[in-house]
C-alpha cells in the first residue's frame, strides 16, 4: 500500500481507522503485548527455513 499509494504511513492509518480510534487503540495494545513482534519473528523463521529447504533440494 505504501508503494502503491505514495501516501505517508500515518495517512494510511488515518484512512483505515475509525474516527473514535477503536482500531488504533487495538493496534497499540497489540504492539505493547509483544504478540506482533512474536508473529513477525515466526514469519521470518518460516521464510528462512523455506529458503534453506529450497537450497537443499535444488
Amino acid at each position: 500500500m505504501l508503494r502503491h499509494s505514495g501516501k505517508h504511513p500515518r495517512q494510511l492509518l488515518d484512512i483505515n481507522n475509525s474516527p473514535g480510534g477503536v482500531g488504533i487503540h487495538a493496534l497499540y495494545e497489540l504492539n505493547n503485548s509483544g504478540f506482533a513482534a512474536g508473529l513477525q519473528r515466526s514469519v521470518k523463521a518460516a521464510v528462512k527455513r523455506t529458503t534453506e529447504l529450497g537450497q537443499v533440494h535444488s
